[in-house]
């Protein structure tokens, strides 16, 4: 059982390659208890994950609303990952045992991966595809993926790097678009307070459909946008940076301030409003480091201190100097 634990340690944190993705999935397919553990750590594993990213936004806003300068650097997530993973680990062996006793309830529950606000993760699919989820994003996808099919569901922001399969297309659903693929890298938006949704493709080639029957191929460095009010699905030249994020950065050329702060509001999970109307015609280039706090962003961004910056019930109010 130890070997089994980590193997699903290594999943979870994306770093399962090779012969061990290849055995790790063979257990799936023919252990069921293998595939019931790995089922129920997962989700004790999130559950785990949660109050660090809760602790860590809380830090944040207490370190901005204080402006003591720079704060600690938050705990690296892999560090805290074998931790969290290791107590939940721990915990369930105690009773593991005894729960192969009963006879677990047919279920066919979808595998679900949901990512905190602030906070990003990754993981390997059975078919040793990887996928980069974005703060708030959530995937599911069935628990038999890659048998015959290698669809699955998408809520919010991820990066796809999808292993070749020429027999079993790789399928993204992702709010009122689907994206069919072979083999490639593409990255896939679909935050609701956006009007769009959008697909950016880096790599290879892929197809996106429409509820409505409409498609469209991208090749490399085109963007798919489907105007969510119109219905209408149009390609347009993809962002260089749009997944920066990966990285553990946020990059943006001539961007709306108003659009920098709507990320800064996603990726620190608070709410950021503008009272006055001169910060819309402000555009900005650079690169952030997403490790830093939201104070110290603040002041990377606003180099000029040409804006002032007041709490109150837990909302940023911005506003322009005189």
């Amino acid at each position: 059982m130890e070997k089994i634990d980590e193997l699903i340690l290594d999943y979870l944190l994306g770093k399962l390659k090779g012969r061990r993705a290849a055995e790790f999935l063979e257990l799936m397919e023919k252990d069921a208890e293998c595939a019931r553990r790995f089922e129920e750590l997962s989700r004790l594993y999130a559950s785990s994950m949660r109050p660090r990213y809760e602790a860590s936004r809380e830090s944040n806003w207490t370190h901005l609303r204080r402006r003591m300068g720079y704060g600690r650097r938050p705990v690296s997530f892999s560090r805290w990952a074998y931790a969290a993973l290791a107590l939940v680990i721990g915990v369930f062996s105690g009773f593991y045992g005894a729960s192969l006793l009963k006879k677990p309830a047919v279920q066919e529950a979808l595998c679900e991966i949901s990512v905190p606000s602030g906070s990003r993760t990754s993981i390997m699919l059975p078919d040793s595809s990887t996928v980069w989820l974005n703060s708030g994003a959530r995937l599911s996808y069935s628990p038999d993926f890659g048998k015959k099919t290698r669809d699955v569901n998408l809520c919010g922001e991820a990066f796809f790097e999808v292993s070749r399969d020429e027999k079993k297309p790789f399928v993204v659903n992702a709010d009122a678009l689907k994206v069919k693929v072979l083999g490639t890298k593409f990255n896939v938006c679909t935050e609701e307070e956006s009007g769009n949704c959008r697909v950016d493709l880096l790599k290879g080639k892929v197809e996106v459909f429409t509820e409505g029957g409409e498609s469209l191929v991208l090749d490399p460095g085109q963007q798919a946008v489907y105007d969510r009010e119109s219905g209408v699905l149009r390609a347009e030249s993809s962002d260089p940076y749009v997944a920066d994020w990966v990285n553990g950065r946020m990059s943006f050329v001539n961007m709306p301030l108003t659009e920098i702060f709507e990320k800064l509001e996603k990726q620190f999970n608070v709410r950021i409003v503008f009272q006055d109307d001169k910060s819309e015609g402000e555009y900005f280039t650079g690169s952030i480091d997403l490790s830093l706090t939201l104070y110290e962003m603040l002041r990377y961004i606003d180099v000029d201190r040409k804006y002032k910056v007041e709490f109150s019930d837990g909302v940023i109010y911005v506003s322009a100097k005189n």
